[in-house]
């Protein structure tokens, strides 16, 4: 049985500050913040760059599944930051629902969060797009890993227009 505790999601684009936003949302809201990588990778032991590398997306997904399912299981409370691509499983998006969810610079150009992108170390992050040693071919895939994203934040509320809200 689900006891459903306050939590708001945090989601958004690569390079769009997701985490900038959920601090200032969790500080606002008087909540403990929570970063789903790594409420992951603690429980599981290993990185998210880790599982994704050597297990493959799909054990990635199924991990931020468990996870969601635990807290909104356990009523947790709190912002909790997500991946870019959380919302790509069905499970996940529809725990996620359940709750408040705010997407991260929702309108941002994304040339403006190439920009905040482009030169991240590779080895920060599991995007396997940005191991790639063409930056043409980076610049590419992140343009389409930001286009097929958007498409999943288009029904939630921004953060800006959240904060005006309230």
């Amino acid at each position: 049985m689900s006891k459903s505790g306050n939590m708001t999601f945090v989601v958004g684009n690569i390079g769009s500050g997701r985490l900038e936003t959920g601090t200032k949302l969790a500080e606002k809201k008087g909540l403990p913040l929570m970063v789903l990588d790594g409420l992951i990778e603690k429980e599981d032991g290993r990185t998210v760059r880790y599982i994704c590398m050597s297990r493959g997306e799909h054990e990635y997904r199924n991990k931020e599944y468990e996870m969601l399912e635990k807290l909104h299981e356990e009523g947790a409370e709190g912002v909790i930051v997500c991946g870019d691509g959380v919302l790509l499983d069905d499970m996940s998006r529809e725990i996620i629902e359940k709750h408040e969810v705010t997407v991260a610079d929702k309108d941002t150009d994304p040339e403006i969060l190439w920009e905040a992108m482009k030169n991240l170390d590779p080895e920060s992050t599991y995007h396997a797009f940005m191991m790639k040693e063409d930056p043409e071919e980076r610049h590419m895939d992140f343009l389409r890993i930001y286009h097929m994203r958007k498409r999943l934040f288009e029904s939630y509320p921004a953060a800006e227009e959240e904060d005006s809200e309230t």
